[in-house]
């Protein structure tokens, strides 16, 4: 195994890393948001909403 080979790894690893934590911050700004407008506007289906959301998350995570 060349080094190139092996740097080449390590920068992939790094830039998925650091994809999938950017992802799970969105996540968890997006549910802080949605708990502050509910909160502000005392809306219904609020439940809903962020089960929507939630799902929309985990789909753009996983593809």
């Amino acid at each position: 195994m060349t080094g190139a080979n092996h740097y080449d790894i390590v920068i992939q690893f790094h830039c998925w890393a650091a994809k999938v934590l950017r992802i799970r911050q969105e996540r968890k700004f997006r549910l802080k948001a949605l708990h502050q407008m509910s909160r502000n506007k005392n809306l219904q289906n609020t439940g809903k909403i962020e089960k929507a959301i939630y799902t929309f998350g985990l789909r753009k995570f996983i593809s």
